[in-house]
This record gives C-alpha cells, sequence and structure tokens, in this order.
C-alpha cells in the first residue's frame, strides 16, 4: 500500500499543481468563388499579397491587460504557416529591356497613351500611335507617369495614369506588373469581448469581427449543428476571446477592379480568461489552423489546449458533432462552477 501511494505522489509531482487546461477552436468559411479554386501546396504555390491589420481589441478592455505582440512577430508565424501550406509571399516588380522599357513577362514593351487624362478607366495599353513606358519617364519629376509626381498626389491616386497603367493587365501579352499575386491575405487578432453580464445573444453576433462571436466559433456551420451543439456555442459566446483570423481575397478583384472577393476565411479562437496570455498562445493558434487554411469546415474543430508555467500544449483535434460522439452541450466555459 505504501508503494502505491508512493508511485502516486512520485505521478503527481510531475504534473504541476498550476496546469490548466481550455479549449481551442478552428473553423473555416469558403465562399462559392473559393470552391472553385485548386488548393495549393508547397509543389504547387499560391502567391500572395499580405495585409495585416494589427491587434484589434473588440470590447471594452483587454483581457489580462498586456502589451499585444509586434506586428512583426505575427506576420512571422503567418507568412511561415501559409508557406507550409504552400502560400508564399509575393513580390511583384517592374520588368525593364536592355532599352530601359518596362516588358510584359513575355519580352514585349508596354506601350501607353503620351497624353492620358484623369479617370477611372483602365489605360489602353499598346494602341496605335503609343510609345514605351520607360525608366526615364518613371523617374522623371513630373509628367503623367513619374513616380515622384503620383506620390504627391494623395486623394485621387487610383485615378493616376501610373496607378493605372500598374494596375493594367493586356489581353495577349498579360499584367504590366510581374509575379502578381492571386491572393490578397488578410490577417487579424486580438481579443473579443462579448459584453456586459446582460448581453444577449443577437448582440453577441454584431461584434465587429467575421460575423461575430458566433461567427469566429461556429463560421457558417452553425446553422447544421445539433440543438445541442448549437447551445454549446452560444454558451462560449459568453466568454472572453483571443482570435486569430486569416481571411484570402481574390487579388485581381480587390486591387484592380476594388471589389473585393472573399475566397475564404479561417477563425481560431481561445478563451482569453484561462489564465494565459495572448504571446504565448498565438504559435498554437496559428499552427492548430494552417492545416485547414483553404479547406472548407462542415463542423467545427475543437482542441483541448494545456497551459502550464508559460508553456502551451496542444492536443489531440477533435470535430465537433455527434458523428464524432462529441457534445459541445458537456463542456462548460471554464469559470463555470
Amino acid at each position: 500500500m505504501r508503494t502505491l501511494l508512493a508511485l502516486a505522489c512520485c505521478l503527481l509531482s510531475l504534473v504541476p499543481a498550476w496546469a490548466r487546461t481550455t479549449e481551442l477552436t478552428v473553423v473555416v468559411d469558403m465562399t462559392p468563388a473559393g470552391r472553385k479554386l485548386v488548393r495549393p501546396s508547397p509543389e504547387h504555390p499560391a502567391y500572395y499579397l499580405p495585409i495585416m491589420s494589427g491587434f484589434e481589441e473588440l470590447g471594452a478592455r483587454v483581457a489580462h491587460g498586456e502589451k499585444p505582440p509586434p506586428d512583426a512577430h505575427v506576420a512571422k508565424l503567418i507568412s511561415e504557416a501559409l508557406a507550409r501550406q504552400g502560400y508564399l509571399l509575393a513580390h511583384p516588380q517592374l520588368v525593364f529591356n536592355a532599352k530601359h522599357e518596362v516588358i510584359y513577362a513575355d519580352g514585349t514593351e508596354v506601350d501607353v497613351p503620351d497624353y492620358p487624362t484623369l479617370s477611372d478607366r483602365p489605360i489602353p495599353l499598346n494602341q496605335p500611335r503609343s510609345d514605351p513606358l520607360t525608366q526615364e519617364m518613371l523617374e522623371s519629376p513630373s509628367g503623367p507617369y513619374s513616380v515622384r509626381a503620383a506620390a504627391g498626389l494623395g486623394r485621387d491616386w487610383r485615378r493616376l495614369p501610373l496607378i493605372r497603367v500598374l494596375r493594367g493587365v493586356h489581353p495577349a501579352h498579360g499584367p504590366v506588373m510581374q509575379q502578381m499575386p492571386s491572393l490578397v491575405i488578410v490577417v487579424r487578432w486580438g481579443d473579443a469581448l462579448p459584453g456586459g453580464q446582460g448581453t444577449t445573444p443577437a448582440m453577441l453576433q454584431t461584434t465587429d469581427i467575421g460575423g461575430g462571436m458566433m461567427g469566429l466559433i461556429a463560421g457558417n456551420t452553425f446553422s447544421d449543428l445539433s440543438i445541442y451543439d448549437q447551445q454549446a456555442v452560444i454558451t462560449r459566446m459568453h466568454l472572453d476571446r483571443y482570435f486569430v483570423t486569416v481571411g484570402a481575397y481574390d487579388f485581381q478583384s480587390m486591387y484592380l477592379h476594388d471589389k473585393p472577393v472573399l475566397l475564404w476565411s479561417a477563425k481560431m479562437t481561445v478563451p482569453s480568461n484561462g489564465g494565459a496570455e495572448l504571446d504565448p498562445l498565438l504559435p498554437v493558434l496559428i499552427s492548430a489552423g494552417e492545416d485547414h487554411f483553404g479547406r472548407e469546415s462542415t463542423r467545427p474543430e475543437l482542441r483541448t489546449v494545456e497551459l502550464s508555467d508559460g508553456r502551451v500544449i496542444i492536443g489531440k483535434p477533435r470535430v465537433v458533432g455527434e458523428d464524432s460522439g462529441d457534445d459541445w452541450s458537456k463542456l462548460k466555459p471554464l469559470d463555470a462552477k
């Protein structure tokens, strides 16, 4: 008996008394446009332009009052996770020939009109009576294609001839800018707070991020969940949550036509009142979601996260729903008695 007791004490000593667990959620919504795409891979990558929104505090306060993680730290973690899934950072650029003329990828020079007007319409490229766009024209202190002149006209920059040329795509020769991305990746992270004790589920859905707290936790899958799982989602909506969202948009629609077309949106969350700060949880949130980037969820995925002495350990994923034997109605919030 004494041996068993000593063994039990030894085993207990291996588990820190301060060890805690919390539940991490992952869900990905995909639009009809996104479903038409072939998901990239490291062997067949897709290139993207990043937009980092910075830390967002959606509520009255930061959960623990900690300093938000630096944007550069988040950008590094996200870019590494995206790269492992075949999403690579694009570096759009102009390419010149030996005559210092801007050329398309096929080697044809980019011809532009000499006297373009300020307009919302695309610049007609390689038309009769047009001249090559040269490095000298771009570096000139003035003129319709001067980089320096364009920098001094902030308000109407989208209508400037230079900008319209850089956004130009010739039907035969392709885009003016080479190594153009196909995607825009928008990253948001922060702390979402549902509000006071009188907050209702309807109010929670209006939180200004991806469909509200319900969208963060269950995305578009909510209506397909059982009544018990829906109730568990609503229960979790009342907890403060750290979140990271990664949204993929079609580049041409957003930057060439100013009409953003969402392709997919991945959302990773964890309660922010579980005793851990956002900074050590960031790599866990991003790592948990990266395999799902560009893959539509039929149900949210739930993972157990162990928090102990500054470490974060992620457990096995479970797909929420009756088919997997999991029932969110049995999962209590961290502060439940």
